[in-house]
C-alpha cells in the first residue's frame, strides 16, 4: 500500500490547512462549515486523482509489496473512502488545537510535511519505478518522471493546489461571531 500509504499526511494536511477557514467560532459542528465543505471538494478531487493514478498503475499504488489482481476491488474503495475519515481528523485537529495553543496546528503541519518527506525516502526505490509487480522484480521499470503517473497527476495536482487555494480563500468569506 505504498502510494495509499504516502497519501495520508497529504490528506491530514488538507484538512488542518482548511481548518484555517473558519473565521471566528462557528455555533453549530466546524464540519458544518464552508471551509469543511471547500475542503472536502478538494479532497474529493485529489482522491480522483489517486484513483486515476491507480487506474494507470495498480501494483505501483501497492508499492509492488502485492499484485494488485490477488487484492479484492473493494479494498481500493475502502482505503480511498478513510481518505474522508484522515482528512476530517487534521480538520479537527487544526480547529480544536487552535483553541489549546495556537502554535499547536503549524507544528502538527510540520510533523505531517517531514513524515510526507520520511516515507517518500524510505520507498524511494518503489516509489521512482512505475510498472507492473513483473516488471519491477525483473527491474524493468520506468522512472515515475517518465511514466504517465509522473505526468497526468502531477499536472493535475497542480492545478489542485490552485483550486485550493481559491477554496481556502473562498470559505474564509463565512466568519461567525
Amino acid at each position: 500500500m505504498l502510494t495509499f500509504i504516502i497519501d495520508w499526511p497529504v490528506v491530514i494536511l488538507i484538512g488542518l490547512i482548511f481548518a484555517y477557514g473558519i473565521k471566528g467560532q462557528p455555533q453549530g459542528s466546524v464540519f458544518f462549515t464552508r471551509a469543511f465543505v471547500a475542503g472536502k471538494i478538494i479532497l474529493t478531487l485529489f482522491v480522483a486523482i489517486v484513483y486515476y493514478s491507480y487506474w494507470l498503475a495498480p501494483d505501483w499504488m501497492w508499492g509492488y509489496y502485492v499484485r494488485d489482481s490477488e487484492l479484492p476491488r473493494w479494498l481500493v474503495f475502502y482505503v480511498l473512502a478513510l481518505y474522508y475519515i484522515a482528512y476530517a481528523a487534521g480538520f479537527f485537529i487544526a480547529h480544536e488545537g487552535r483553541k489549546w495553543r495556537t502554535w499547536y496546528p503549524p507544528v502538527v503541519m510540520g510533523l505531517m510535511v517531514v513524515g510526507e518527506a520520511l516515507l517518500i525516502m524510505a520507498q524511494q526505490p518503489r516509489y521512482l519505478a512505475v510498472g507492473t509487480y513483473d516488471q519491477f522484480m525483473a527491474g524493468t521499470t520506468q522512472l515515475l518522471s517518465d511514466s504517465a503517473v509522473g505526468t497526468v497527476p502531477g499536472i493535475l495536482s497542480g492545478v489542485l493546489i490552485v483550486l485550493g487555494l481559491m477554496a481556502l480563500l473562498w470559505s474564509r468569506r463565512q466568519s461567525f461571531a
